[in-house]
């Protein structure tokens, strides 16, 4: 059962830091666009590993979370060297799906806001509802955030 993972999540991180390498830049140095997308992946995946419920215990029981719609909003340009932090947060949970908002912050300056969808889905990538334990885990993390 999922439970005993979700009672310790409560005490979890909802902030991460990432450096950005070249790797992560356009010609100018410039954390390229598509890369954002990484770091909140890398973001929610850290978020919910802390806890033990996403990847491995969700997986084991055909349990996937699939990204349905990404909105990005890019307010400032991050450069090479910089280290970013990841703010996640939990909001409208429903039936089948739940949304993950991120911010992103450069030296405590703002630079990026934006979410993902995600949808619960079985084995068959066919929707499914969330189950109980993470339903409820959801909600108590927004009720205490």
């Amino acid at each position: 059962m999922l439970y005993t993972a979700f009672l310790f999540s409560m005490s979890v991180s909802d902030k991460f830091s990432y450096k950005i390498y070249y790797k992560d830049t356009d010609a100018g140095g410039v954390l390229y666009y598509a890369r954002y997308l990484d770091f909140l992946e890398k973001a929610r995946t850290d978020f919910f590993d802390q806890s033990a419920i996403f990847s491995k215990t969700l997986h084991e029981q055909g349990i996937f979370l699939a990204v349905r719609k990404a909105e990005c909003n890019y307010l400032k340009p991050v450069f090479y060297g910089d280290t970013i932090t990841v703010q996640v947060s939990l909001r409208n949970v429903k039936k089948t799906n739940f949304i993950v908002d991120y911010e992103i912050y450069n030296e405590g300056v703002h630079v990026f806001s934006g979410y993902t969808l995600l949808v619960c889905v079985n084995s068959e990538f066919k929707i499914s509802k969330i189950p109980d334990e993470l339903n409820k885990f959801i909600e108590d993390f927004i009720k205490n955030a």
